[in-house]
């Protein structure tokens, strides 16, 4: 806008000097807008002409000549005019200013909503309009939080960010100005719960997983246990009287350390006598035979070695059971053992027939044909 001030009338000195008191040049968020002026000398009237329409003649109280006009929303511009007692007539330049009286509309966007981890951000999209002055600035403020939106700089968002390992929940309040100053309000809450790995007494204070242990913020999930054999081999084979060893993974899928309960059973069940833990220091405490505590850091895994002694030929089932110490989702695991009955032929070992289960198949379908021919 222009700019306006004091306006002499510099042909003759005698003339009147006409100050514009109201309104500046500026933005009104009302309607009723004086019109106030003083003069260096007394006049015997003045007036106004706003927007170029007919002059409204103004009243006068020691010091200052007035009106009090009712403007429409929108940009204008007013002239002030004087008299003096001689008939010299004065004016100013023109003065320009803004009326806008209707609030902003405005939509407001949280994401995520409601419930947010700790450690983590809330982003609001504020969508702003306003037909008159245009949108000026959004400040979106918690009791903790404090972000901004400056329409004029181009920006639509801003993000605020969660505390680590906080549990509460926050009243936001959203406000939205137009340039001229009018303001409009919107609150909502959001919730912000602890995330994995925080410290907890109670699981409504995380955010996913419960409080596992009265302790900690985890996802609920079990152990994970696996019998690995050697060359990936879909069971294992164990000559007769022999040895051999197969590795049980154990993993702890937690953020916290655990300690897992491992029991390995069997079927039939005298392979369980056949087998034990080989020891593995620290981590692992043996109770029994087939028993043992495994000692986990978090996200930690060991391989624990088992040797198994083939005591009687025959297919045998090994199963390993997994319980945790910090809840109760119990995983299993299971895998085959065959133990064979061996004989050397050529310096070649090569299984028994009849001692295997598929040497005990062959020579009884092969028994059934033959038969069949007989009777026939």
């Amino acid at each position: 806008m222009p700019f306006y001030g004091e306006l002499f009338c510099p042909t003759i000195l005698s003339y009147p000097i006409i100050t514009v008191v109201s309104p500046q040049n500026t933005s009104y968020t009302t309607s009723d807008i004086w019109m106030n002026i003083t003069t260096d000398k007394p006049v015997n009237s003045c007036v106004y002409s706003l927007d170029s329409h007919l002059n409204v003649s103004m009243a006068y109280t020691v010091p200052m000549w007035y009106h009090l006009s009712t403007v429409p929303d929108g940009f204008h511009d007013v002239v002030f005019f004087c008299k003096d007692a001689s008939g010299n007539i004065c004016s100013t330049n023109r003065t320009y200013f803004l009326v806008d009286t209707i609030p902003p509309t405005m939509t407001v966007s949280a994401t995520p909503i409601r419930v947010v981890p700790s450690s983590s951000t809330v982003t609001f999209e504020v969508t702003c309009f306003d037909a008159t002055s245009g949108c000026s600035m959004t400040i979106v403020a918690t009791e903790s939080y404090l972000g901004r939106i400056n329409y004029l700089k181009g920006e639509s968002s801003c993000v605020l960010h969660t505390a680590e390992c906080e549990a509460d929940t926050h009243t936001y309040t959203v406000r939205t100005k137009d340039v001229a100053g009018n303001q409009n309000t919107a609150t909502g809450a959001f919730t912000v719960k602890k995330r994995d790995g925080c410290e907890c007494i109670m699981s409504g204070e995380c955010f996913q997983g419960p409080c596992i242990g009265l302790s900690i913020c985890a996802p609920l999930v079990p152990p994970e246990i696996e019998f690995v054999l050697p060359d990936s081999k879909e069971q294992l084979v164990i000559p007769l009287g022999e040895r051999s060893v197969l590795l049980l993974r154990v993993k702890n899928p937690l953020e916290i350390p655990d300690s897992i309960e491992v029991n390995v059973y069997g079927h039939p069940q005298k392979i369980e006598y056949w087998l034990y833990f080989v020891d593995e220091g620290s981590t692992v405490e043996q109770t029994d035979g087939k028993t043992i505590i495994v000692n986990l850091d978090s996200k930690s895994e060991v391989f624990i070695p088992i040797e198994i002694y083939a005591g009687k030929a025959g297919i045998y089932q090994l199963t390993a059971i997994a319980k945790p110490a910090n809840h109760g989702l119990e995983v299993h695991n299971s895998t085959t053992v065959n133990i064979v009955a061996m004989k050397k032929e050529n310096g070649v070992y090569s299984e028994t027939p009849g001692l295997s289960l598929r040497a005990i198949s062959a020579v009884f379908l092969f028994a059934v044909i033959i038969l069949r021919k007989n009777c026939g």
